[in-house]
């Protein structure tokens, strides 16, 4: 085997695939952040999940699936969590800007993601509501 061809499949092996990626860049945290709650916010007011048809079988459940994998395709989002974990995260996010609790919420983040965390909240509040 020639030098090249030694260097090649030296490079080759140490080279992770996309599912060695995903695995190694979502292995950094288990709970969310604050950039986690704000990539998570983004999407959801892309897909609209409260829009989705009322009646067919996981019909909400389909839009979180689809938000689950928008979210992972973000490199900023630090966790590796099914539809189903986000729909949860979701009703929390929900429920404690409700309560006006996201004070008591920042443990991590900059004041830039507590703000954008902050404005999409509200403006998920006003098309729900609407």
């Amino acid at each position: 085997m020639s030098q090249d061809a030694t260097e090649d499949a030296f490079i080759n092996e140490s080279v992770p695939s996309s599912a060695e990626k995903k695995q190694l860049r979502h292995a950094i945290r288990k709970k969310f952040a604050a950039v986690d709650d704000v990539v998570l916010l983004r999407a959801v007011n892309a897909f609209r999940p409260w829009r989705a048809p009322v009646g067919i079988y996981n019909g909400i459940m389909n839009v979180f699936e689809d938000i689950a994998f928008q979210c992972g395709a973000d490199p900023d989002f630090g966790v590796d969590k099914p539809g189903v974990a986000l729909r949860t995260r979701f009703g929390t996010l929900m429920k404690e800007f409700k309560r006006d609790q996201c004070r008591s919420m920042r443990k991590s983040g900059t004041v830039e993601q507590y703000e954008e965390r902050d404005r999409l909240s509200v403006d998920i509040t006003t098309q729900v509501d609407d």
